[in-house]
């Protein structure tokens, strides 16, 4: 793990959600098994994030469920396949029933019990990540659950990190933003706050954007980092 902040104590950690906190594994095996391609989750998550980033840069907007289901099927096409809107469906219903990463519930515990505060930051629906958030039990580490789709925009736009500093009455750059996804990480940066980036297989930061100022392969290291910071 490397920062150039090393005394940095944040006002606010703010979590993205899915492959950050929960696990997208099954619902991966899934898409893959109904589209018949080991490429088949990929394939849509990219056309997934592609056009949320449309609808930042036209100045339009679909609810993001919406835009999950369109993206499904324009990702069976591309691979010479037709799904229903049941399958569909089917597919997507995983998203509420994700499991957690390990060591979740414990990293987030140790920030609470060193005295940080927590909000979740995400592109999905809000009910949904704090219904999914409830029967996990994790919504008690946190003081708020924010989705995007409030102000009609995706991250990365910078509207959406800055809202929600501004909401969390934390001014922006006395957040932290932690993320598995490189693209959230340079929104966060441009918008003004520091950034964590854990580090899953396959994933790397962005080579043209600054560099995170944490990088961990394991939330549970960046945490023992954070937690000493604080004593």
């Amino acid at each position: 793990m490397a920062t150039d902040k090393d005394d940095f104590k944040p006002g606010l950690i703010l979590f993205d959600v899915y492959e950050t906190l929960m696990d997208m594994s099954n619902i991966q095996r899934r898409i893959n098994s109904v589209l018949d391609s080991k490429r088949g989750f990929t394939i849509w998550f990219e056309l997934l994030m592609q056009y949320c980033f449309l609808d930042n840069c036209v100045g339009q907007f679909h609810p993001f469920p919406d835009i999950c289901k369109a993206t499904l099927h324009m990702s069976a096409k591309s691979l010479g396949k037709t799904v229903s809107d049941h399958e569909v469906d089917d597919m997507l219903h995983l998203m509420k029933h994700l499991p957690l990463h390990d060591g979740v519930p414990e990293a987030l515990s140790a920030l609470k019990d060193a005295g940080y505060r927590l909000a979740a930051l995400t592109n999905a629906p809000a009910q949904v990540v704090q219904e999914r958030m409830e029967r996990t039990g994790l919504i008690s580490y946190f003081d708020g659950v924010m989705s995007g789709e409030e102000i009609k925009k995706f991250k990365p736009a910078c509207e959406v990190y800055q809202w929600a500093a501004q909401k969390m009455a934390v001014p922006t750059d006395d957040c932290l933003l932690v993320t598995a996804h490189p693209w959230d990480v340079a929104g966060a940066h441009y918008a003004g706050m520091k950034t964590a980036f854990i580090q899953r297989p396959q994933q790397m930061a962005y080579p043209l954007a600054p560099p995170p100022d944490f990088i961990a392969p394991k939330l549970h290291l960046l945490v023992e980092r954070l937690v000493v910071t604080a004593s």
